[in-house]
This record gives C-alpha cells, structure tokens and sequence, in this order.
C-alpha cells in the first residue's frame, strides 16, 4: 500500500467529495451564459495584446509572459511596469484551444481567462491545475465556434472537481512536479538528439552537394573503375602484388587516392585492403590510382540551368465553387502546403475529369520533383518529390527531367537550396514569390548520372536514417507523455462519497 492509499484510508475510507468548479474558484471575467450565483464575485487582472506581450520578450527575465499559447518567455519587471500581475493563478485561453497553465508569481498575461482559489483551505491551487489537465480532451470539447472556438464556461464551471484532504492534495502534487520534471527531462534530450542528427545530416549533405566533391567524385569516375575480383583473377595478379608494393609504398599516403567500393578512405592504412580487393580494369593487374589532385578540370561538373534539362510546369485550380470539379474526383491533386510532406504518396484532394479539363493544370508523371512559388509562412522554396501521378494548383511547379538528370538527384539538390530559392524570390520587388522564369533559369552542377547515382544512394540512407529518428523519438516522446497521463489518471481518480 503506498503513502497515497494509506492517507485516503485513514482520512477519507468511505470517499471524497466533489463539488463544481464554479464553487471553488473566483474568475476574473463575468460570463453572460453563466448563472449570477455561480460569479457572486470577480477578481481583477491586467491583460495585454499578443502583440504586446512579444515585444516585452528578453533574455534571462524574471517575469513570466503568460499566452495562450505554447510561447514560455520572460520579461523584466522594468519592461512589465503597468502590466505586472502577482498571484497563483489556473489559466484557460479565452480563445483558440483548452492550453491550461499554472503560475504562482509575478506575471504578464494575455489572452487568458483567470481563476483563483475561492478557499485555500479547501483546494490547493496546483491539485486543481493538475486535475483539469486530466481532464483536457473534455474541456477542449468545450471549445467552440467557427473561425476561433471559444471556451463553453458554463460547461467548463460544471465540471465535478474531487476534494480530497490537502494532506492527500499536497502529496499528489509531490509526485506529479517530480513526474513533471523528468519527463521535460527526457523530452529534451530527445529532441536535443533529433537536432544534433539534423544537423549531422545537413552537415554531410552539403558537403556531397557541393561542387568541389561533386567534381572530385566525377573525377573518379571519369578514370577509374574498381571491382571486386573473382579467386582466379586474384591468383592472376598475386604475382604482381609483390612488385607493386615497394612502389605504392614511396608515394606519400596523402596523395594516395585508396577507393575500392565508394567507402574507403585516403587512408594508407587502407592499402592492403585495396591490393587483396581492387583490381584496375583494363590491366588484368593490381594497380595504384595516380596521386590525388585538388585540382580538377573545369569541364566534369557543368552549371546548367533547370530549363537546359528539365521542362517545368505551372498548375491550376478549378473553381472550388463548382462542386461538378471536385465531388467523387479520382485525380490526385496537390496543394501548395502539402509540398511539406516531402515525398508525397497521395493528396489530400481529387479532382475530377472536367475539373481537370477545366483548369491550367497538367498532370505530372511520378518522380516529378514540386518547387513552392509561394504559400504561408515558410512553404515558398520548399521541394517534394511524387511518388505517384498527380497535378497541383498554380503555386506549385513541377520539374520534369530529361536523360541527364536522375529526378532523385535532383530533389536532394533543391531541397539543400531551400535559403537560395527564397532568397532570389526576394530579388526585384517580387513580394516574396517564386516564378516560372526564376525556376528554369536556376543554375545547378550536373555531375555524370554515374555520380547522381552515388549521391542518391548515400543520401537516401542518410535520409532513413533521420526519418527513423524523427517518428521514432517523437513516438519515444508521445509514449513517455502517455505513460505520465497514465500515472495522473490514476493519482486524481477518487471514490466519490
């Protein structure tokens, strides 16, 4: 029996009871829906814009900003000024979505509907926080209205709240403050692995795209080939080995080029590794690769323009108001925000035949790499690659490309020019758009398909790998918050008397 159980038997065997919770807080709103009885008194706060609260963000503050929101900062108290509150106080948005908090303190609010504790002798203000949390899914029921839903407060002061003695209180907020704080814990140290990994990735992707290595990789590939030999190949040139090696053994290991099956390095502790494996073609004998150069010639990785290699597309959108375009549809159809799922295996909408007739929109075979000319926030400049046949409304561009491009390469590419491809939308009083002119005229280096080959080979794995991190720590994380809410549950479930 645990200390939580041994109170409740000795102080409350037979139950607790539950009263609503407009009978144990005092708000600092009235509510029209609400009956006069249930407000006989209103507290008073200092609220501010969402604007407002923003600008008066710093570093190292000592004043929380309270929003309604997920925005955790702080302020000076010589910023705060007129707008300083003090209290302990449980918030619901007066809008938006059931984001309760708690604070006890110095504070700035905005947005936010307040209550205190009508007596603290009977509820701890921290239990009723915690209990309300159990129960959000409830009271983001409550939520409602088109456009900004706004909180029920009749429904809301219905809700039945458990009074347990305050010794019970205080222990079960003991031990969900210390639940609390690991969690935050281990969800920081996940995401901070998420991003370190991210980065890690970006990191090795922009070093494989740039056109140093790209032109080093064609130059490999130009000149040599390597193969894992056959026994009897071996036994052809063992003889070779031997007369070879005093040779390989006077050029300086640094400029010893030691590639055999594209993961070796230049490392000449490699060397024998690539004598027993690699095989020179051509020479039916063990050979060292000439010295590495940093030099390269100017002609192995072109600059050419997307509208050199590929043919680009504009969609359309059919009137959303005919519903004869859109109703039973059995085309795919891709918005500008769905650009953001990267690789996109199916749409949201569907348009149908004469929707299709009806509009500028082309149908975009699979593999079709999709630049964002515009859309909200950070859409524009974002690249996806289909997975399936489909067309896109006017914000969209679809690059189709030709013999020379692997579409793949082509996308890992782009994506890397996310910065570049918003910075050039920002160019002649453009007003923050991508256009048709821009995407055929952007300039790209074309390395052999032998090297586009390599590149996509080692990025996709890169790219699974940081997708596994990314669903799978996310799901570590809902899975810690799931187990958290398990354990809540279970401390706030009392037997009513």
């Amino acid at each position: 029996m645990n200390k939580i159980q041994k109170l409740l038997q000795e102080l409350c065997p037979n139950g607790v009871e539950y009263k609503p919770l407009w009978q144990i807080t005092f708000w600092d709103k009235k509510f029209k829906e609400v009956p006069k009885q249930w407000q006989e008194k209103t507290t008073k706060f200092k609220h501010i814009s969402a604007e407002k609260l923003k600008s008066l963000i710093v570093d190292n503050g000592a004043i929380r900003l309270l929003s309604t929101g997920k925005l955790e900062a702080y302020t000076t108290e010589n910023l705060a000024q007129d707008y300083l509150n003090k209290g302990e106080v449980i918030s619901i948005p007066s809008g938006g979505s059931a984001n309760i908090k708690y604070h006890n303190g110095f504070f700035v609010d905005s947005g936010n509907i307040l209550a205190i504790m009508r007596d603290e002798n009977i509820i701890i203000a921290k239990f009723l926080y915690y209990y309300l949390l159990s129960k959000n899914r409830i009271i983001q029921s409550f939520f409602r209205g088109s456009g900004v839903a706004h909180p029920d407060m009749k429904a809301i002061l219905s809700i039945q709240i458990p009074l347990p003695p305050l010794a019970i209180q205080n222990e079960i907020v003991r031990i969900l403050d210390a639940f609390t704080e690991l969690e935050t814990e281990l969800e920081t140290e996940l995401e901070t692995e998420l991003s370190a990994r991210r980065k890690q990735y970006e990191y090795y992707r922009n070093k494989l795209l740039s056109k140093a290595e790209l032109e080093r990789r064609a130059l490999y590939h130009c000149h040599f080939e390597w193969q894992s030999p056959s026994e009897e190949s071996l036994k052809k040139s063992s003889k070779n080995v031997s007369g070879i090696r005093p040779q390989l053994d006077k050029i300086p290991s640094s400029e010893v080029y030691l590639h055999c099956d594209k993961k070796q390095s230049h490392d000449s502790a490699n060397l024998e590794g690539v004598l027993r494996r690699g095989i020179y073609k051509g020479e039916g004998r063990l050979q060292a690769p000439p010295p590495y150069k940093e030099e390269y010639p100017n002609n192995l990785v072109k600059m050419v323009s997307l509208g050199e290699i590929a043919t680009c597309i504009v969609g359309g959108t059919p009137r959303t108001t005919e519903k004869k375009y859109w109703e039973n549809g059995t085309i795919s159809w891709m918005s500008s925000g769905e650009v953001n799922f990267k690789k996109i295996s199916k749409t949201e909408k569907k348009i149908t035949q004469a929707g299709y007739e009806s509009s500028n929109t082309k149908i975009l075979p699979k593999n079709t790499v999709v630049v964002a000319l515009a859309g909200q926030g950070k859409t524009r400049g974002l690249v996806a690659i289909t997975e399936i046949e489909l067309c896109t409304n006017q914000s969209l561009c679809g690059i189709i490309v030709g013999k020379s491009v692997i579409s793949k390469y082509l996308y890992y590419y782009l994506a890397n020019c996310y910065k570049k491809l918003r910075d050039i939308s920002n160019l002649d009083g453009n007003r923050g758009g991508l256009t048709l002119p821009m995407i055929k005229n952007f300039q790209i280096p074309l390395p052999p398909l032998a090297v586009q080959e390599e590149i996509v080979s080692i990025l996709d794995k890169f790219d699974t790998l940081v997708n596994d991190l990314s669903s799978g720590i996310p799901a570590e994380i809902a899975a810690r918050k799931k187990q958290y809410e398990y354990y809540r549950a279970q401390l706030l479930s009392f037997e009513e008397v």
